[in-house]
C-alpha cells in the first residue's frame, strides 16, 4: 500500500459519488418534465451544485490525505520494513507481520468509503425528494408554463440539497480526523 493507492482510492469514491448526483440529477429531470422543456438550464443548475460539493469534498479528502493519512502510511511501510528484517521468521510469517503493519490503513480506508458512501446516499435521498415532490403535482395536461414552474422548483430544490449537504462536509471530515487521531500505530508482531 502507498499513499498513491489511498488518495486514488478516495478520489474514486468522490468520482463514484459525483456520477451518482449527476445520473440522480439528470433522471429527476428527465423523468418529470420530460424533453418538453429545455434542459440545459436544469442541468447547469445542477452541475453548478454538484462541482461545489464535489470540490469541497475533495479538497478536505486532499487535506486529510496530507494532514493524516500520509504519516500513518510511512509508519506502515516502515514496520513491513522492519518484519523483513526477521530472518528466523518463516515466510508466512514475514507475510502476517506485514499485513499487520497495514491493517490500519485498510480500517481507515473502508470507513473513509463507509463515509462517503453515506454522504452520496443522504445527497441522493434529498435529491430524490426533490423529485418526488415535484412529480407529484405533474399531470399529463400540465401546462408549458407550469412545467417551467417545476423546472424552476426542481433547480432550487436541488441547489438547497447542494447547500444542505455542503454545511455536512466539515462535520463530515471532523469526524474522520478524530476516527484517524484514535488509530493505534503499527507495530511488527
Amino acid at each position: 500500500m502507498c499513499v498513491g493507492f489511498t488518495v486514488l482510492y478516495m478520489r474514486a469514491s468522490m468520482t463514484f459519488i459525483a456520477k451518482n448526483l449527476s445520473s440522480t440529477f439528470s433522471l429527476a429531470f428527465f423523468g418529470i418534465l420530460g424533453p418538453s422543456l429545455s434542459s440545459e438550464n436544469f442541468i447547469m443548475a445542477a452541475s453548478a451544485a454538484q462541482t461545489r460539493v464535489k470540490q469541497e469534498v475533495e479538497k478536505s479528502i486532499e487535506n486529510l490525505e496530507k494532514d493524516h493519512l500520509r504519516g500513518l502510511q510511512a509508519k506502515s511501510h516502515l514496520c513491513a520494513a522492519k518484519c523483513c528484517d526477521n530472518l528466523a521468521a518463516s515466510k508466512e510469517e514475514v507475510q502476517q507481520c506485514m499485513n499487520q503493519c497495514f491493517t490500519p490503513i485498510q480500517q481507515i480506508q473502508e470507513y473513509i468509503g463507509k463515509e462517503l458512501t453515506g454522504f452520496q446516499d443522504r445527497l441522493s435521498r434529498c435529491a430524490q425528494q426533490c423529485q418526488d415532490r415535484i412529480q407529484d403535482n405533474v399531470e399529463p395536461n400540465t401546462t408549458q408554463s407550469d412545467l417551467e414552474k417545476y423546472q424552476a422548483e426542481l433547480n432550487i430544490c436541488v441547489d438547497k440539497c447542494c447547500n444542505t449537504h455542503l454545511e455536512l462536509v466539515p462535520k463530515m471530515f471532523v469526524r474522520m480526523k478524530k476516527v484517524l487521531s484514535e488509530v493505534k500505530e503499527p507495530s511488527p508482531r
